[in-house]
């Protein structure tokens, strides 16, 4: 059997599954053939949730052996992550434009990300401490910002980051 080839699950066949944003967790644009590999793998060196990866396997991310991690079987109508939603693929891509113009990166150590706008005057003032005036990116670590206050904002950025994993070695 060739790499790449689909080995039919016994009851699901090619066992189609329809994806979730990697960013967002809102419905993905792709439509996954996982066939008989039906199961995630929690890798126990890195912690990624490998969709389809054996225990044998070596880890997406980390590249170690995923021995010893858990595996349970997907649900039956779970969706899987896979890439960026149209949506958050333009946002992103708004947020590169703003750091091209001067924005600078910001992250809180909560998981929040965001963009400072070239004209806010933290901006300003961070790139004239730094001398940063040829569209270099430049990024900020905080300890809290105002979505820490949220109830219901607390880990949640962290905690669904670590759920989906790495996506981008799905494929």
């Amino acid at each position: 059997m060739a790499k790449g080839d689909i080995v039919l699950h016994p009851k699901l066949g090619v066992n189609p599954r329809m994806t979730i944003c990697v960013r967002c967790g809102g419905d993905g644009r792709e439509l996954v053939l996982l066939g008989e590999r039906n199961y995630v793998t929690t890798c126990p060196h890195c912690g990624i949730n490998a969709i389809g990866s054996k225990p044998s396997e070596k880890c997406p991310k980390c590249s170690k052996k995923m021995t010893g991690g858990k595996k349970r079987v997907l649900g039956e109508h779970e969706r899987v992550p896979s890439g960026l939603c149209e949506t958050c693929e333009k946002e992103l891509d708004a947020f590169q434009e703003e750091i091209r113009r001067g924005g600078i990166h910001i992250r809180c150590k909560c998981g929040m990300q965001g963009i400072l706008k070239a004209e806010h005057p933290t901006a300003k003032s961070t790139r004239d401490h730094f001398n940063l005036h040829n569209g270099e990116p430049c990024g900020v670590e905080v300890e809290h910002c105002p979505q820490c206050d949220e109830v219901d904002h607390d880990g949640q950025t962290r905690e669904a980051n670590e759920s989906v994993g790495d996506a981008s070695q799905m494929s």
